[in-house]
């Protein structure tokens, strides 16, 4: 009897074993670049197709090197929502009445504001082209914090970033945390990835997944180049900590900024959310600015356009013309 208890407990540990070593390899076979790719484009496109709303509180600090001495502070208050289908940016300072909104659409990107409350509001800027102009800059900047679960450098969607043929993975890694599976990895390029807004280009560096929540970002870490000085070096590093009741929501966002050259200088923003959520339905009138009391942007009329349109109606002048003439020339042929 002890006998066969003894051999059935061993078949049992020994089949336990052997069922954890062949999850062991495959997850060691899933985890290669092609299949990591792929999962992280399909749960990256999942999470941008929702809608999100917050309001955080952010405080900027930069400081000298090498005493770490804050130089600087700057602490402002944002309402941001993302979609789809747009977004907003909405000032929300306690220390004055005006308010400034940015905003965005697949028609054009826009900038709007007040100088007191209940003034009513001026356009500052519209503009049709992305991640061209300070006021776009400044608008990614207000929406990281919210888009930080899916992009990287606050402007480059994870799912783009994973899409590079430059791209190599490497040292692609399950860990714990927390009781939370996430996937490490190291990273680089063949040729720098190019962020258009601020012009840097990313070299290298890791990045921690979840792959439980749609692949979205736990922490990173990147080496970048800025300008053509290589001597100069930069990193940017990101971790995330999220909602306990909702894991899919940002509860605070931590980015650190190091530039290394011949005077070392540090900023840290720390972004937290007083509110987030993830409605339904986006707030889509607010995309737009007839919203804020303004008329409906119109895009210009390029020089262009009006030189084709004086070709074509010179053309169709000719060709009346043209059978005017005939026209007359056939009645006059009938008479005689």
């Amino acid at each position: 009897m002890l006998k066969f208890k003894t051999n059935t407990v061993a078949a049992v540990i020994c089949s336990f074993f052997m069922v954890t070593s062949l999850d062991s390899l495959r997850a060691a076979e899933e985890l290669t670049q092609a299949t990591v790719v792929e999962s992280v484009i399909a749960g990256i496109q999942n999470a941008r197709a929702k809608c999100y709303k917050g309001e955080f509180t952010c405080s900027h600090d930069t400081l000298s090197a090498p005493d770490n001495k804050k130089i600087k502070n700057l602490t402002y208050t944002y309402l941001v929502e993302y979609s789809p289908s747009g977004f907003i940016a909405r000032s929300m300072s306690p220390k004055h009445d005006s308010h400034h909104v940015d905003g965005g659409n697949p028609k054009y990107y826009f900038s709007v504001g007040n100088k007191s409350k209940g003034d009513p509001y001026t356009l500052d800027e519209v503009n049709e082209q992305q991640r061209t102009t300070s006021g776009l800059k400044r608008m990614h900047g207000h929406l990281l914090p919210i888009l930080s679960p899916f992009t990287v450098l606050n402007a480059t969607f994870l799912d783009d970033f994973m899409s590079s043929k430059d791209l190599v993975l490497s040292d692609i890694h399950d860990i714990q945390s927390d009781g939370m599976r996430l996937v490490k990895m190291n990273f680089s390029f063949i040729n720098p990835l190019e962020n258009k807004i601020n012009k840097e280009r990313i070299v290298d560096g890791s990045l921690t997944l979840r792959p439980d929540y749609n692949w979205t970002i736990q922490d990173y870490k990147l080496n970048l180049l800025i300008g053509d000085n290589t001597d100069v070096k930069h990193t940017s590093s990101l971790k995330i900590e999220y909602d306990k009741t909702n894991k899919e929501l940002p509860r605070k966002v931590i980015v650190e900024a190091i530039t290394r050259g011949a005077n070392l200088r540090k900023q840290i923003w720390n972004y937290t959310f007083n509110a987030i959520s993830a409605p339904e339905k986006p707030s889509l009138a607010e995309y737009y600015i007839p919203y804020y009391g303004l008329p409906e942007y119109t895009p210009p009329r390029s020089s262009l356009t009006w030189v084709y349109a004086s070709i074509f109606l010179a053309a169709g002048i000719v060709l009346v013309l043209i059978a005017y003439l005939a026209r007359q020339r056939g009645s006059q042929k009938s008479r005689m």
